[in-house]
Parts: C-alpha cells; sequence; structure tokens
C-alpha cells in the first residue's frame, strides 16, 4: 500500500537506506533489477516461440491438406476427361 503511495520503490526512505547505502549495494540493486527484466523477457519470447511453433506446424497442416486436395482435384479432372474421350 506504502509502495503505491509513493508510486516508485526508490522514493522510499527505507529502501533508499538499504539499497542505496553504497555503490557496490546500488550496482547489486540494479544488477538484481535487470535479472528480474531478464527473466521476464526470456519467458515471453519462450511463450511467444511456442505459440510460433504451434502456428508452423498448423501452416504445415494446413498445406499437406491443400496437397492432397489439389491432387484430388487434378485426378477428378483427369478421370472426366477420360471418360468425356471414351463418350467420343
Amino acid at each position: 500500500m506504502f509502495a503505491q503511495k509513493l508510486l516508485d520503490c526508490t522514493k522510499c526512505e527505507v529502501f533508499q537506506k538499504s539499497c542505496w547505502r553504497d555503490p557496490i549495494t546500488m550496482t547489486g540493486e540494479n544488477f538484481n533489477n535487470v535479472m528480474v527484466l531478464l527473466e521476464r523477457k526470456a519467458k515471453e519470447l519462450t511463450s511467444l516461440n511456442d505459440l510460433f511453433q504451434r502456428h508452423l506446424e498448423e501452416k504445415r497442416e494446413l498445406e499437406e491438406a491443400y496437397q492432397r486436395l489439389a491432387e484430388s482435384i487434378r485426378s477428378l479432372a483427369g478421370m472426366i476427361e477420360a471418360s468425356r474421350q471414351e463418350k467420343e
């Protein structure tokens, strides 16, 4: 609740005394923040990659279905043509 009132943890006196007391501690805090952001991005990229892989598989399945349909149509067209030639 208190952090929401400040809207920024770095404005909190307790935070400043514990995390920004010296350059080494500040560097450690900043490093931790970067690691948290990297972890979030890694999870986001993993989710996006999973979604991409699912869509890629669906695309392959649609391409295979299209090829089977096109082959069936060519076969049917050949049968119709052969039937016409027999009638002539």
